[in-house]
């Protein structure tokens, strides 16, 4: 079974669209490391919900969760036998006030427990990257986990965020958004992410702006080992999916790229002037 006071789980905090796929890919090169992907999304894959659709509801190595080999093992250990068994893996509220609301977070807590626990014992490793993003998920497994939780949030200029997540909407919806929305909900979520962080102790955080992660990502790897507590490595020129067994993640996961800045975003946003100073103001008051 995993030793929980020398097993870390990394939870990736940060908005779509903001190079946690990326981050994830990297960092689960190294031997002593595996990531999950959006592991609150692990309940949708497996009954053909809202999240996986544009992938088939599959694991990153392109098999079913019933046919993939690790998660095979993984529920194997866990003695689950029936994706009934899983009903949620997403906190989607923090509110406790209520039994029913405090015991559907507590269940859903111990699983994803349970599944960190499998996960470890099936990988032999002694980091699990959890990179679901959302704060409310991270708090209340920074709070209740059984495990050494540590918390790397990872942010990007908004207005990168909102061009990328409108782009890979017309892609794959065939749909533009309003990017002022885009934006103020970029915002909010931005909002409620520093609303969190701030709640946990300075020795579990560790904070990473996209554009300098891309430009320096040796250095930064560099740091982050240490922070976490698992060997550097050299990073690879290219992203991949290597034997990877993750939930999620960007529409273009897929690809095998060159790991290099995307500064794209800036010409749209210099043919928007107004969304442009708006998403500039936005980016300084958070």
């Amino acid at each position: 079974m995993a030793e929980k006071e020398s097993s870390t789980v990394l939870y990736i905090v940060s908005d779509v669209r903001s190079g946690s796929t990326l981050l994830e890919n990297v960092i689960s090169k190294s031997d002593e490391v595996i990531s999950v992907g959006e592991l609150h999304h692990l309940d949708s894959h497996l009954h053909k919900g809202k999240w996986g659709s544009s992938w088939s509801w599959k694991c990153s190595c392109g098999e079913s969760f019933d046919s993939c080999r690790f998660w095979t093992k993984v529920f194997e250990h866990m003695n689950i036998f029936d994706f009934d068994d899983i009903k949620n893996t997403e906190v989607q509220s923090e509110k406790k006030s209520t039994e029913d609301e405090k015991l559907k977070q507590d269940t859903t807590i111990k699983l994803l427990d349970r599944i960190y626990t499998s996960v470890f014992d099936t990988a032999g490793v002694k980091v699990v990257v959890d990179s679901s993003k959302t704060p409310i998920q991270g708090k209340a497994i920074y709070e209740n986990s059984s495990f050494n939780v540590k918390i790397l949030y990872l942010k990007r200029d908004l207005r990168a965020v909102v061009i990328s997540k409108n782009k890979w909407s017309v892609k794959f919806y065939d749909k533009s958004m309003n990017l002022y929305k885009l934006l103020w909900s970029s915002y909010k979520h931005r909002v409620n992410c520093k609303k969190f962080l701030r709640e946990v102790k300075s020795k579990d955080l560790y904070t990473l702006n996209y554009e300098d992660m891309v430009c320096d990502l040796q250095s930064n790897l560099d740091s982050i080992s240490s922070f976490v507590g698992f060997n550097t490595f050299k990073v690879p020129e290219y992203t991949g999916l290597d034997n990877d067994h993750t939930i999620g993640g960007t529409p273009g996961r897929f690809e095998k790229r060159k790991i290099k800045l995307d500064s794209q975003w800036k010409k749209t946003a210099k043919k928007k002037p107004v969304f442009n100073i708006i998403g500039h103001i936005l980016n300084k008051l958070s």
